[in-house]
């Protein structure tokens, strides 16, 4: 009878701390405060005013910005239709792909 009282009391023992625990991780993970980025740190470039250097008539119909550049669709202008794509920290032009599809282009 007593090894059943003692691991009785053993056992209470352990529940109480674990509830004990138990309770103070949770009332510490609340308490918790959110990662703070201290802004003055992040230094922005301003390039001003960005030139497309576009023909007359070209209209942007659509634009995505990804991976710190911007694609923009443009159409008109006597051209084809293309997407420009631009480098959103320096404002220059990366790049242009046409998107009408040639196939006298791809048999050479």
């Amino acid at each position: 009878m007593k090894a059943i009282k003692a691991l009785v009391i053993i056992m209470t023992t352990l529940i109480v701390f674990g509830l004990v625990f138990l309770a103070y991780g949770l009332l510490n993970s609340e308490t918790k405060k959110p990662v703070s980025i201290d802004t003055a740190e992040i230094k922005t470039k301003q390039y001003g005013t960005a030139y497309l250097k576009e023909p007359e008539g070209s209209k942007i119909v659509a634009f995505h910005s990804s991976a710190g550049k911007l694609f923009l669709q443009i159409t008109g202008g006597n051209m084809k239709e293309r997407i420009v794509t631009v480098d959103s920290s320096t404002g220059e032009i990366v790049g242009t792909i046409a998107l009408n599809y040639n196939p006298a282009l791809s048999q050479k």
